[in-house]
């Protein structure tokens, strides 16, 4: 009943924020309006609720030592339904006198909201989907695609033998694991690790061909690069021709459906670099746990997206302050400092790219990928 009334009152507060008379309410001498979508209805609605949540927390802190400027935020919070369907609240926000957005933690929305904040002029800061790339320089991520390939190559690596460790790179035909292959695969071969690679179409079944294949070549490791149904099944009869195979894979295979497509043995011998949870912000960060009791103590279970979403506003409204003027440009170029957050340091390269440590590798424990 309390997250029931909590969502309710969520959608009320998302109303009233996008009305001109909010600020006067709320007794705001001067405002900067940040919009925050996420979404409230439906299965994603718990997590919607805790990004507006998490974000209302860390603004009124910050507008309780002086805002940015003298000037306070005011959170614009919308509904964001989570789909290509995103494009209407988009098209609000592009148009509204918000000057940065931060949010949208789907990445259906991402990609069709994206393209309306660049032609507006409008800093976006996208947090939640992993594997989406950067659309422009106003367009920042929290994390973004290509930071998963890094450090799955980083991985592979450090695990690997120059000159007796064999890898195999298996993958489908799409873009995204085509470009997450590619410095997976530049990596190995600079540090010396010999490579193979073999490529499947979507919709294959049978891999056993595939699988006897490596074995026959003496793998000892497998970068899977693959959507659930067809690395399960590659995942399983690789296990089947290489006992003792190490598989480690992307976040896409990462979900509660692999372990019974693959079978416990099989999706036992896999790892895969999921993004980093809740659970894992809140006991490596004190002042994540801290937000998350206070969101707790509000009847709000804490999320990964809410924790990044108040980090992104925390990060935001720092460099706000120390730019010279609220312009993208401006507000970028402090934004490659570190910044304060209750996730630690937190700053974006020149690609948009966050320094946040994001991606931690799970295996398959007890029916789920666990840390």
């Amino acid at each position: 009943m309390l997250l029931r009334l909590s969502r309710v009152f969520g959608l009320a507060l998302a109303t009233l924020a996008c009305q001109p008379g909010f600020a006067a309410l709320a007794g705001a001498r001067a405002e900067i309006v940040v919009a925050v979508p996420a979404p409230l209805a439906g299965a994603r609605g718990a997590m919607g609720l805790a990004v507006h949540t998490a974000a209302g927390i860390v603004a009124a802190e910050i507008n309780a030592r002086g805002g940015v400027g003298g000037r306070m935020i005011r959170l614009a919070l919308h509904d964001d339904p989570c789909t290509a369907e995103s494009l209407p609240v988009a098209r609000t926000i592009a148009a509204s006198d918000a000057v940065a957005v931060v949010g949208h933690p789907c990445a259906a929305s991402v990609q069709a909201a994206a393209p309306l904040y660049r032609a507006a002029g409008k800093l976006f800061i996208a947090t939640g989907p992993a594997s989406q790339r950067r659309a422009g320089a106003t367009d920042l991520r929290i994390p973004h695609g290509l930071a998963q390939a890094d450090a799955l190559a980083r991985v592979i690596v450090k695990e690997t033998t120059p000159g007796i460790s064999r890898v195999a790179i298996v993958r489908d035909k799409t873009k995204l694991n085509m470009a997450l292959a590619q410095p997976v695969e530049a990596a190995l071969r600079a540090a010396g690790v010999a490579v193979v690679t073999e490529a499947f179409t979507g919709g294959d079944k049978d891999f056993a061909a595939l699988a006897r294949r490596l074995a026959a070549g003496g793998v000892s490791h497998v970068v899977l690069m693959a959507f659930t149904i067809e690395g399960a099944l590659v995942a399983a009869d690789v296990v089947k021709a290489i006992p003792g195979v190490e598989i480690i894979g992307p976040d896409q295979l990462g979900t509660p459906d692999f372990g019974s497509l693959a079978g416990v043995a099989a999706a036992q011998r896999v790892r895969i670099l999921l993004p980093a949870s809740e659970a894992l912000y809140t006991g490596q960060f004190d002042t994540a746990r801290v937000l998350a009791n206070r969101m707790a103590a509000s009847g709000v279970p804490v999320t990964r997206e809410a924790l990044e979403t108040a980090a992104a506003v925390q990060a935001w409204a720092a460099a706000a302050q120390d730019a010279s003027d609220l312009t993208i440009a401006s507000v970028t170029e402090r934004l490659a400092e570190p910044r304060s957050t209750v996730l630690g340091p937190l700053s974006f390269d020149a690609k948009g790219n966050v320094s946040l440590p994001y991606w931690t590798l799970h295996r398959w424990q007890d029916g789920a990928f666990r840390p």
